[in-house]
């Protein structure tokens, strides 16, 4: 569009400071062009962009709105309008702003991938996830854009179509990672991580039995789907590491060293480690601290933000300071750093606690599980070495929170509930739900997790539910709200709660008990190792809420809902069993841990 004021004398002094790269200048040269001219919206727009080079936020989106309110169909303009408001967290504001923007210029370069940015930070997953595709349509080599649509898919309950993209980008990326290294070479650090995002969504499909995961896993091994170049993985040297330390050097690898569900498994071991014979060092990508971070960090004597580290650089890193046992705690969770344990970096490594799942690379030395999960007529089955705890999951308690009284004891409509992410409610679990309400008549569903913020996600699970029969009316559906309130509040609205199934709930679980709330789980033979629900209850001495099939599990649901005196009973008898369970024993967590830890040290330097 033609300006009409670029004509002028102050103008063409502005564009030749600017060509000149004498930015001081043209921005002294534009304050006293904009004095006579205030009509240009151009320099308005041009006066934006140096307020946002000085990190003048408020004045920069000042200048934007007033180019706007000369020139409205300026696309650019709005495009930067809310480029600025989403850097100021004005995340509806900025999405309004990028929208208009692609009703201007619907081809905008860059306005979809800052949508979907928008859409992410208020975890509108689905939003997201179709902005993310129109980036990938116009760009297809956009690592950003592969990201974060793959992980917008997962939190949105999206698994076959996440599946469907990274099936498609890995067949691409695998061939080639070798031979077209060049072109590639922005994609090669994602590959690890594509391939895990990729095994995580085969884990929550229920069509997905455990010994076609595990072959899965054992596929994308020897397809080479973790390591970063063909080149050739060489054992560590047996030699005695250079250590005047009698104590063990433990290294701890984890993206989730912070405000994560996992937080409150992983705290009990590293806050009663024995710090007498273990020296420990954590080895985090998180970036962004909080509170939670800063209790972690206590628990460490070396801490180290890998976040902008390659995988070469974190383990001259990790064999920089001499580590002796190499611990993941993410598994498929975070698995981009899978890579670092398929170059062993570390004599021994080890995986399973925080995701109890196995990872199936041969540089792992001991997966932490237990006996109910893994039983030992079936340990062969295990692509690597069981290390058997008391209980494959441990939690520190939440704070004494009062317990609610049950919701339908007080006149209210019978209600089930579920706090898990979308990604676990598979189509087998939606059914079965569907034909509990309808067993139930006067029932509720209420369904809370933070992708339900997202007004697409919620429409898309009314459709669902309709499409089974079940009336919207009678499906409660809540996002995110202050951490602090989630659990007396959620579990204050529903009488019993409901285990998605094959990906079962861990942490929420323990919540919903920790509650008073009784939880249905279902432990079939056919994934039996992902039943993390069952091996909870089973320890808990609670196998009348172990359902063994989906029909049992709707049988034990209808049965326990139609009798308010054993709800009544749960509230009170549910949270002293666990508080005195193994549970929530973090000292012997712990003792277990490291019994484990020094047993193997000693066969390695045996060997």
């Amino acid at each position: 569009m033609f300006n009409p004021f670029s004509l002028l004398p102050s103008w063409k002094q502005i564009e030749k400071a600017m060509r000149e790269s004498r930015l001081d200048i043209a921005e002294v040269l534009l304050a006293e062009h904009l004095q006579l001219y205030t009509q240009d919206a151009e320099a308005w727009i041009l006066k934006g962009y140096f307020d946002f080079r000085a990190n003048r936020w408020e004045q920069a989106e000042a200048s934007y709105k007033q180019a706007l309110i000369l020139q409205p169909q300026h696309a650019e303009a709005w495009f930067n309008l809310g480029y600025i408001q989403l850097l100021q967290e004005q995340f509806h504001a900025a999405i309004e702003s990028l929208r208009t923007t692609l009703q201007l210029n619907p081809a905008h370069r860059f306005a979809h991938q800052e949508l979907a940015s928008a859409y992410l930070c208020l975890g509108w997953y689905l939003h997201a996830s179709s902005h993310l595709e129109n980036v990938l349509k116009q760009h297809p080599d956009h690592i950003k854009a592969w990201k974060d649509l793959c992980f917008s898919l997962y939190l949105a309950g999206q698994i076959s179509r996440q599946q469907t993209y990274l099936g498609e980008i890995l067949s691409q990326l695998l061939p080639r990672r070798n031979n077209d290294y060049l072109s590639l070479r922005g994609f090669l650090p994602m590959i690890a991580h594509l391939q895990a995002t990729f095994l995580l969504a085969a884990y929550a499909d229920y069509a997905h039995k455990d010994d076609a995961l595990l072959a899965l896993m054992q596929q994308a091994v020897s397809d080479g789907a973790y390591l970063p170049t063909a080149v050739e993985i060489l054992p560590l040297k047996k030699s005695p590491l250079k250590t005047t330390s009698t104590r063990l050097r433990v290294g701890y690898l984890s993206r989730e060293m912070g405000k994560f569900s996992s937080a409150s498994t992983l705290l009990p071991l590293l806050e009663n480690h024995d710090r007498s014979r273990f020296e420990l060092f954590a080895y985090t990508d998180l970036s962004a601290e909080d509170d939670w971070t800063q209790r972690f960090q206590g628990c460490f004597e070396h801490w180290f933000n890998t976040s902008e580290l390659s995988e070469d650089a974190l383990k001259e890193r990790i064999q920089a300071d001499q580590i002796e046992i190499l611990i993941d705690l993410s598994g498929l969770i975070h698995g981009s750093r899978l890579t670092l344990f398929a170059m062993r970096s570390a004599p021994i490594q080890l995986t399973g606690l925080g995701f109890g799942w196995p990872t199936a690379l041969p540089q792992m030395d001991g997966f932490f599980s237990d006996v109910r999960l893994w039983p030992p007529e079936l340990a062969e089955d295990c692509p690597e070495p069981l290390l058997y705890l008391s209980s494959a999951l441990h939690w520190q308690p939440l704070s004494e929170i009062p317990l609610t009284p049950v919701p339908s004891a007080l006149g209210k409509p019978l209600t089930l509930g579920c706090a898990n992410n979308l990604a676990k409610m598979s189509l087998e679990v939606m059914q079965t739900w569907a034909e509990i309400l309808q067993a139930l008549p006067d029932s509720r569903l209420c369904l809370k997790t933070v992708a339900l913020n997202d007004p697409l996600s919620q429409e898309w699970l009314y459709c669902s539910f309709e499409y089974l029969g079940i009336q919207r009316a009678r499906i409660l559906l809540y996002g995110a709200m202050l951490e602090e309130d989630h659990v007396p509040w959620f579990y204050g609205q529903i009488d019993l709660a409901l285990d998605p199934f094959p990906f079962c709930g861990g942490v929420t679980t323990l919540e919903a008990l920790w509650m008073g709330v009784p939880v249905i789980t279902l432990r079939s033979q056919a994934h039996l190792h992902r039943a993390v629900g069952a091996s909870i209850l089973s320890l808990l001495d609670l196998p009348e809420l172990i359902a063994d099939s989906r029909e049992h599990y709707l049988a034990l649901t209808v049965a326990l809902a139609r009798s308010p005196e054993r709800l009544e009973a749960y509230r009170s008898l549910l949270r002293p069993r666990l508080a005195d369970s193994v549970i929530c024993n973090g000292p012997l967590f712990a003792a277990e841990v490291e019994a484990h830890l020094v047993q193997l040290w000693n066969q390695y330097q045996a060997s």
